[in-house]
């Protein structure tokens, strides 16, 4: 009886999750929703000329199974007025060493292209998230932020 019990309890309550589903979250070109999680830290240097944002979760919960981790995977892309560049990287604390490329998993035209990943200027994520893991990459001649930033 024991063994019958333990064996339907380690059933999934349903199928795994489409991997499509697994995107919690997305703001594309909607700098108002991108300036209110960024600015949820502390006040901008600026306002946003274009704002993108998407947050996929992974790990148990994104298989369609209720057991086990879960961790939040977040993109951020914003273009500031290239006279606010300075001020915004002002804010920023220098990352010790250069991250590797990551990109969504999703189609987002709007994310930094691995060509042009090893241009940014990097920086901690501390600055503009509440998350400590991840990074900030800034193109000075873009004027352009990018976050990546996740949860363990």
């Amino acid at each position: 009886m024991s063994c019958t019990l333990l064996i339907a309890a380690c059933e999934p309550a349903r199928k795994p999750a489409d991997p499509a589903a697994l995107t919690v979250a997305s703001a594309s070109d909607s700098a108002d929703v991108v300036e209110k999680i960024l600015a949820s830290k502390s006040p901008l240097p600026s306002r946003l000329l274009e704002g993108h944002y998407t947050e996929f979760r992974r790990g148990a919960a994104s298989t369609g199974f209720d057991i086990g981790p879960v961790d939040y995977v977040s993109y951020v892309a914003a273009a500031v007025p290239p006279e606010s560049i300075d001020a915004w990287i002002a804010r920023f604390k220098p990352l010790g060493s250069k991250p590797a490329f990551t990109a969504p998993a999703c189609d987002c035209p709007w994310w930094v292209a691995i060509d042009q990943h090893d241009q940014l200027e990097f920086f901690e994520a501390g600055a503009l998230s509440h998350r400590l893991r991840g990074w900030i990459g800034v193109s000075r001649r873009d004027a352009k932020i990018y976050l990546f930033d996740w949860t363990t």
